[in-house]
């Protein structure tokens, strides 16, 4: 009794595990319009970010500009090209 106990044990442990790992992993589409948004959002804060640092240390200051190339490179990296 305890040797079959044990066999329909470890069958069941096989069956459920085998079970477990077939499932489909769930998958979270991204709709299109939530990239757009995002990518018009971080637009908007790098113009924000640029008009800020014109401000504070005018237009001729390379700084600004050079911030504001770095910030849009990651931005259509991140989100505008996905």
């Amino acid at each position: 009794m305890k040797r079959t106990f044990a066999y329909v044990s470890a069958a069941l442990t096989f069956c459920l595990l085998m079970l477990a790992l077939s499932l489909p992993a769930t998958t979270r589409t991204v709709k299109a319009a939530d990239i757009n948004e995002k990518c018009n959002d971080c637009l908007a804060r790098i113009a924000a970010h640029y008009n800020q640092c014109v401000a504070t240390f005018g237009e001729l200051d390379p700084r600004c500009g050079e911030a504001s190339n770095r910030e849009t490179i990651i931005c259509y990296r991140n989100f505008c090209e996905q």
